[in-house]
């Protein structure tokens, strides 16, 4: 409301027959939405809800870049930058009526309702951006990348206009971990998981909080959890490689007794596991991140113990405290 001209504007409420024709089930929950404001743009453009009678051929051309699988019944409503906003055609398995997809396809739980996904929005941007709707100073850092502090800022602030905002408490856990603050980030992600038990990062993101905090039965159970919902999903294929990491990483936290037969599993799964963390832990040193070099090194050595290319790299290492 007290925003520059043309930095936001909102549609007259939709038709009533249009929107009630589309949305039907769980979905329905969203008509007031467009029945309020059919179509608005935030920040310019930067995010954008479509009016309700473009969203049936935005969600067709995402199913045709294959960014949504066909004869689901997912809903393409916006895009939030390179990301789509969609309405889940089934929420209670996505743990979230509103998910952000990812340009590769990626889906995370974003937002418990349309409405609460408005007031995210306009939320970010009052992070993000002064007054006149410009970023502000200190939000990137060198990279390009939020820094840690905004970051967690604009966390926090989304989960004041959606408690039950699942992607939230996962990226403020996230955060946490990589601060140092593992017991936080734990605590973030037990509530997350309550919310949406079949995110599969945030398994993955909870067996690294317990490593860090030597909980290793635990983190045993998460990073298995993670490789089972891999197993299961419908494009299990597509996923081999993030399930042969998630056994890889559980494998990490196994008992010695345990962790041939993991290899083993790792080794069937995804053959060039080695060699990936090789080309992984390259990169990272090349660009100088010499911690996630240590992962990709000691989760490639579980699968293949005796690696030249990993032991080589490992060899590189300031300080070699990997056990391979």
């Amino acid at each position: 409301m007290d925003a520059p001209d043309g930095l936001h504007s909102l549609g007259e409420p939709g038709d009533p027959v249009a929107v009630v024709s589309l949305l039907s089930g769980d979905q329905l929950d969203s008509s007031a939405l467009w029945l309020r404001w059919n179509g608005l743009e935030i920040a310019s453009g930067h995010a954008v809800i479509f009016c309700i009678d473009e969203i049936p051929g935005r969600t067709e051309s995402a199913i045709e870049d294959e960014r949504l699988v066909e004869g689901c019944k997912d809903l393409v409503v916006g895009t939030y930058g390179n990301d789509l906003l969609v309405i889940a055609g089934d929420p209670w398995e996505e743990g979230a009526d509103i998910l952000l997809v990812e340009e590769d396809g990626q889906r995370n739980p974003f937002a418990s309702n349309s409405a609460k996904l408005v007031a995210i929005l306009l939320g970010d941007f009052t992070v993000l951006c002064d007054e006149e709707g410009e970023y502000r100073e200190g939000i990137f850092g060198e990279d390009g990348e939020l820094t840690p502090e905004a970051d967690r800022r604009l966390q926090r602030r989304r989960l004041d206009h959606d408690q039950d905002g699942p992607y939230a408490r996962f990226l403020l856990a996230q955060n946490l971990r990589r601060s140092g603050e593992a017991r936080a980030a734990r605590r973030e992600l037990e509530l997350m998981l309550r919310r949406a038990p079949n995110y599969l990062w945030a398994h993955f993101e909870l067996g690294r909080a317990c490593l860090s905090l030597d909980e290793r039965r635990r983190a045993v159970s998460a990073f298995a959890e993670a490789a089972r919902l891999c197993e299961a999903a419908a494009d299990r294929d597509s996923l081999a490689g993030l399930q042969a990491f998630a056994l890889a990483w559980q494998a990490s936290a196994a008992t010695a007794e345990q962790r041939p037969d993991l290899s083993a599993k790792i080794r069937a799964i995804y053959p060039g596991f080695a060699l990936a963390q090789e080309h992984g832990a390259r990169s990272a040193l090349e660009a100088g991140d010499e911690e996630t070099a240590r992962e990709r090194i000691g989760l490639g050595l579980i699968a293949e113990v005796g690696h030249l290319g990993l032991l080589g790299l490992r060899g590189r290492l300031s300080c070699d405290t990997s056990g391979g």
